[in-house]
């Protein structure tokens, strides 16, 4: 996730900056619409079937190699 392109973030115990974040979020919807636009080709990328595939034989085959 990085801040501004895909997200909005904001520091871990921080209920003021998440109200400030979602107040932000709640009164721009172009911004809304960009983040989401983002966020979802980034889980496309990362996550389609082919390149899970990939990233799950190549742990497969490490695994094997090591028990070689």
């Amino acid at each position: 996730m990085r801040d501004g392109v895909d997200a909005l973030m904001v520091p871990r115990n921080d209920p003021g900056a998440l109200a400030d974040a979602l107040a932000r979020l709640l009164d721009d919807p172009e911004l809304r619409h960009r983040l989401g636009q983002a966020a979802l080709a980034s889980v496309r990328e990362r996550y389609a079937l082919d390149v899970v595939a990939a990233q799950i034989s190549q742990t497969l085959r490490r695994i094997v190699d090591e028990r070689r």
